[in-house]
């Protein structure tokens, strides 16, 4: 009985201890915060049951990545960015080689005025995007990205119109 509450007590003060100096929680950050974060073995333990579950429910883990993602959207829609980032990290855990989660992530650091990593993650959604439809809306939310930078340094002004031309 004891050893049960040191090791729960032990599992709480990690789970403090996760908490970034904005007091963010581990699953708001973009990718759980990994690679420079690492996963304990309990939220591995989680990721694997949450993997298998989505695959049963959905089939494959591709098409359960997809689902997490809309499920995103629809908390940005809303409003709710947390919850927003929490389905879009699902959904990258679920397929990292879908672009939608990286952009998920973006449009959320967008919001929180953390342009630099949104461009990252931007930038990263742009080489793995496989639908040209959706292209034309990421290269527009890129050009808005650059935009912003442009204060900044006004470089990113031609990167932008780069964007903005290969969007129409």
């Amino acid at each position: 009985m004891f050893r049960s509450f040191i090791v729960c007590l032990y599992a709480l003060l990690f789970l403090v201890g996760c908490a970034s100096s904005g007091n963010s929680r581990i699953d708001s950050i973009p990718m759980y915060g990994q690679p420079e974060i690492e996963r304990p073995d309990f939220l591995q333990k989680a990721d694997e049951d949450l993997i298998k579950k989505a695959v049963q429910g959905f089939g494959s883990r591709e098409k359960a990545s997809k689902a997490w993602y809309a499920q995103g959207d629809k908390f940005m829609r809303e409003g709710n960015l947390d919850f927003a980032m929490r389905r879009y990290n699902q959904s990258w855990l679920l397929n990292p080689n879908n672009y939608q989660p990286y952009w998920g992530f973006a449009r959320v650091l967008l919001e929180q005025d953390e342009v630099n990593d949104a461009i990252k993650h931007l930038e990263k959604a742009e080489l793995l995007i496989d639908d040209l439809y959706q292209k034309v809306a990421l290269l527009a939310d890129m050009g808005s990205a650059y935009t912003y930078k442009g204060k900044e340094s006004p470089s990113y002004f031609s990167k932008a119109n780069e964007k903005f031309s290969e969007s129409t």
